[in-house]
């Protein structure tokens, strides 16, 4: 995916929906400016296309509501943020297109005669995507109903395509296929149709979709989410699972609502330790609706707008291993976050369900999912020692400990051995050279090797399909009075925006490095040691 959607990514029903929606999503950007928030991009739920009689219609902007499209991408845009537009795959009977799409044979059904089923806010008929016709309408109005607007990402939304009348036939491409065979394959294709839209519309620019269902290989189109979730520490919990599971089953790149969807709105408590655990996941939403019209927003408690800042803040500090994480599920099928049995298959008490998770290979989070705690249990798996990420201290394997989980921040623990770049933390993604790289490293105490491969490429184009990427690769050899790093360009097709690399040692580690090219630089901002080394001579690029 592109870089910049690894960031926070703003939403909320009521914006589109107020009676007023182009003031609130105005408010929406001068708020993240106002508090600092880093945002990347807006999930513009579909309000912007509901008519004044309050029916929902797909591509069609009401302009009593929002005069100009455009202006409303442009004001994102200048505040660093892109715009995600939400679309249906079903016209109501009350569409202003309805007609000329039925005569033009686009939807589900005989011609002429489209199958009418049940959807939100009436009767209507759901687009045919086994058809050139329909799967050709559906691209041409998102060219020229999004992306000439300048909206940048599509989020394929209420694609269950819930037709119960089992008779119907599709196009299937000139096989007819019965509907009850083909439901999935529409999500599908809605997505497919969506992102060769995106694509042929600027041909360089990687494109960005996601979409409420699909079947198998719709994680190579778009990102999902687990569904409009409730308001309680129960679904905080119970989310976490459901993501797990969908990374088993091949769909890395996937969030869940952060704050609750639905309900009232989460204690300032629970809206913490949600946001803690939100910028874990491969896909980092606050989304909400409400029948009052508010929204949950990072700065809607004042007395912890300084802790989900920094949350958010540490995301963006993480963005060169969830990067990495990324490329690795697109190339291996390997899930981002992962049950802890995923990677400790032989550990017997890994095999039961758990909340806490793996991110990648090296970090163990564990959330807070009960009131009040400032200190949780969990099991660390055997086989190898952890080191809480923050304090330093390093923990047994095979046990179950107690670890400090404070309010004003998350906890991680490192896998001995880890290796976690970072960097710096952004205003905006796309603002700036990503000219910082920072190496966490974590030698395990009782010695032992690992190594890591980074892959950096520009984040934005199709360039790295070209070979335009370099990989940094990065060994770690620890003994008892000494640990020896080693670092160089294994790959070289994209010239690195940095020129060095700062290596962070834990807490309390004294042994000597030995290493070429690195010198000790003082501390890091917590005080942890540092050392500096310049990245290998990069005259190849």
């Amino acid at each position: 995916p592109p870089r910049w959607s690894l960031g926070y990514l703003g939403s909320g029903m009521g914006y589109t929906d107020s009676p007023d929606p182009v003031s609130r999503l105005w408010d929406f950007v001068r708020e993240c400016d106002t508090h600092r928030i880093p945002c990347d991009m807006f999930h513009m739920s579909s309000g912007y296309s509901m008519s004044d009689g309050g029916e929902r219609w797909v591509f069609a902007w009401n302009r009593n509501r929002i005069p100009d499209p455009s202006a409303v991408a442009a004001t994102f845009h200048a505040g660093g943020m892109k715009v995600c537009a939400n679309i249906k795959p079903c016209l109501l009977l009350s569409h202003p297109e309805y007609g000329e799409a039925a005569r033009t044979g686009v939807f589900i059904g005989e011609a002429q005669k489209p199958a009418l089923a049940k959807f939100w806010g009436g009767n209507g008929s759901y687009i045919d995507f086994t058809s050139v016709r329909g799967y050709d309408w559906w691209k041409s109005h998102v060219r020229e109903r999004l992306l000439d607007y300048g909206v940048d990402a599509t989020w394929n939304d209420n694609n269950e395509y819930e037709i119960w009348d089992d008779t119907l036939q599709c196009d299937g491409f000139g096989a007819p296929v019965p509907l009850y065979l083909a439901r999935p394959l529409h999500s599908l294709l809605m997505a497919r149709a969506s992102r060769e839209a995106q694509t042929e519309h600027d041909p360089e620019r990687r494109p960005y979709l996601l979409t409420r269902s699909g079947c198998p290989g719709i994680q190579r189109y778009a990102q999902t989410w687990t569904g409009d979730n409730s308001t309680s520490w129960n679904t905080l919990r119970y989310n976490i699972p459901m993501g797990l599971g969908m990374g088993l089953s091949g769909m890395a790149g996937t969030g869940h609502d952060v704050g609750g969807f639905w309900g009232a709105a989460p204690s300032p408590e629970l809206f913490v330790r949600w946001v803690q655990n939100g910028i874990f996941q491969p896909r980092f939403s606050i989304h909400s609706w409400r029948n009052d019209g508010t929204a949950s927003e990072p700065w809607m408690y004042p007395e912890t707008l300084d802790i989900v800042r920094a949350a958010i803040e540490f995301r963006l500090r993480l963005l060169p291993y969830l990067y990495n994480l990324y490329c690795q599920a697109a190339q291996e099928g390997d899930p981002i976050t992962r049950p802890l049995v995923y990677e400790f298959a032989d550990d017997p008490r890994c095999l039961r369900e758990s909340f806490e998770f793996m991110l990648g290979p090296w970090l163990l989070v564990v959330p807070v999912l009960e009131e009040g705690a400032r200190e949780t249990e969990v099991y660390l798996p055997a086989g190898t020692r952890w080191c809480d990420f923050d304090t330093g201290r390093w923990y047994d394997g095979g046990t179950v400990v107690t670890v400090p989980t404070p309010i004003e921040r998350p906890t991680i623990l490192a896998r001995a051995g880890a290796i976690i770049p970072t960097g710096k933390v952004w205003r905006r993604i796309d603002d700036g050279p990503d000219d910082t790289r920072e190496l966490y490293v974590f030698p395990n105490p009782g010695g032992g090797d690992s190594a890591y491969q980074l892959v950096e490429d520009d984040g934005a184009t199709i360039g790295y399909q070209r070979g335009e990427r370099s990989v940094v690769a990065v060994t770690m050899t620890s003994g008892a009075a000494s640990i020896d790093i080693g670092l160089r360009l294994a790959e070289s097709g994209y010239k690195l925006p940095y020129a060095d690399i700062s290596l962070i040692l834990p807490f309390g580690e004294a042994r000597q490095v030995s290493t070429k090219g690195f010198t000790e630089a003082g501390s890091d901002y917590a005080g942890r040691r540092r050392l500096v080394c310049r990245v290998a001579d990069q005259t190849r690029h």
